[in-house]
């Protein structure tokens, strides 16, 4: 029994990433309004009950595709901060991370933001950086400068402005460098009082 679910874990694995192939070639070539399931499917090489398994409609699609993209990154993090010599170090190590990541997959994330017209990307994105600086901070102290205000209020401001900013290099094709957007941020962090 037991091989059978692992089996099909990985058939189930191999068509959604199938499915999310198909979605990001055919993103290069037009937006995903005027993308079909049927167009999906068909390049996919699977049927459209397979489709509708693994998701609700094409946009739900385009968040896995996301997500697939960032777990690499997400799973790193335990490593990243490891060995950070405080909460400010494991920060820049994260931001340097995430840019990093902006940076190597900027085409496919381009195509990926540009057709988030509901904003469901940016929002996950921001929930996913609260929680991180949540972590962080469980771990390593208070993050920030801000040891007066409420937790959840620091972390969520400098969530929301880490994720705009990694939104803002995908949807600007990213007119700076690498290193410049990293130091912008850890410099904004940085420049707040105690």
């Amino acid at each position: 029994m037991a091989t059978t679910n692992k089996k099909e874990d990985r058939r189930s694995k191999r068509s959604q990433k199938s499915l999310s192939s198909a979605l990001l070639h055919l993103l290069k070539e037009k937006e995903i309004e005027k993308i079909t399931v049927k167009e999906i499917v068909s390049l996919a090489g699977v049927s459209s009950l397979t489709f509708y398994n693994h998701f609700r409609n094409k946009l739900d699609l385009l968040d896995y595709c996301f997500y697939d993209h960032l777990e690499p990154i997400l799973s790193s993090l335990p490593s990243l901060i490891r060995g950070a010599s405080d909460a400010e170090e494991a920060l820049e190590r994260i931001v340097r991370a995430f840019v990093h990541f902006v940076f190597q997959n900027l085409d496919t994330l381009r195509n990926l933001v540009k057709n988030d017209s509901s904003r469901t990307i940016y929002w996950a994105m921001t929930k996913v950086d609260s929680a991180i600086f949540q972590n962080l901070r469980a771990k390593n102290g208070h993050l920030f400068r801000y040891a007066n205000l409420p937790n959840p209020i620091v972390d969520t401001f400098f969530a929301g402005g880490l994720t705009y900013l990694i939104y803002e290099l995908i949807r600007t094709k990213a007119h700076y460098t690498e290193e410049q957007a990293t130091a912008f941020f850890v410099r904004l962090v940085h420049s707040y009082p105690a």
